[in-house]
């Protein structure tokens, strides 16, 4: 009688070694999920930061634009090279009797008490005047978290006819305007003067650049009055923050130098 064959011994894992190896994966696996997760929160972090910053920037960059326009008007349309005071020379005081007013009027920049509104004004429609055909009153403001620009209606901080550059994701918290004057890297100051041919003649210092000193219109002013003419600049700066994370924030401040210079004429002390 032939003796069976023996089968060999086969061996498992114990109970206690199973739950060992889910425990070591179990934990493993939550470092994993936590890694994952730490990760993807701060890629949303950026992603957000780096809306909040292109937000700023276009504002920013919107206005730094917009402002550089301020006082323009296209004196072609108003003089067109005429003997306008009729003392038989087409020079400065022609130029002055005919477009100073409106460059005057164009020119005026207004910040409210706060800094957080300026309002402005340029020829955009070209025809040498002040909202004759097109909306020219422009300007900014900081207004429930948001920065708004003056696109209709009266040209006042208070008025209606705001329209609003950020969304509701941002709330800005900060917006500051400061009017200054610089000094022009090809000027020997923030004043320069202007001769009776129009030509720059040095520099020239009045007793106040800020005071609206400027004659009626209408009035020339003598031969011997120095036309000083203003480098001005507007200092910008601008915070704000996430408004459904108010630690992702951040600001911007920006100079933006005027194209368009002022006549601040005076009469030289006797």
């Amino acid at each position: 009688m032939l003796k069976a064959a023996s089968r060999p011994c086969q061996a498992g894992i114990s109970l206690v070694e199973l739950m060992v190896g889910m425990t070591i994966s179990l934990v493993l696996l939550t470092a994993a999920l936590s890694a994952f997760l730490n990760l993807s929160t701060a890629a949303v972090s950026a992603l957000q930061a780096a809306r909040l910053n292109q937000q700023l920037r276009a504002a920013m960059e919107l206005m730094t634009k917009e402002l550089q326009r301020s006082g323009y008007i296209n004196w072609r349309a108003t003089w067109e090279l005429t003997d306008a005071n009729g003392d038989g020379k087409v020079d400065i005081r022609d130029f002055y009797l005919v477009v100073t007013p409106l460059m005057r009027e164009m020119g005026s920049i207004t910040i409210d008490a706060n800094g957080s509104c300026i309002l402005y004004s340029y020829d955009i429609d070209r025809d040498g005047g002040k909202s004759t055909n097109d909306f020219e009153n422009f300007g900014f403001r900081l207004n429930d978290g948001a920065i708004q620009i003056k696109t209709a209606g009266a040209h006042a901080c208070d008025s209606s006819g705001w329209q609003a550059l950020t969304d509701a994701t941002v709330t800005v918290t900060e917006l500051l305007f400061e009017l200054d004057s610089y000094q022009n890297s090809t000027s020997s100051a923030a004043m320069y003067s202007v001769s009776d041919d129009g030509i720059p003649s040095g520099s020239c210092q009045p007793s106040s650049i800020s005071a609206d000193t400027l004659p009626d219109i209408g009035i020339l002013p003598d031969r011997e009055a120095i036309l000083c003419v203003e480098h001005r600049g507007i200092r910008v700066a601008v915070a704000a923050q996430l408004t459904s994370d108010p630690t992702v924030a951040t600001g911007l401040e920006n100079f933006v130098k005027l194209r368009n210079d002022r006549f601040n004429p005076f009469q030289p002390e006797s």
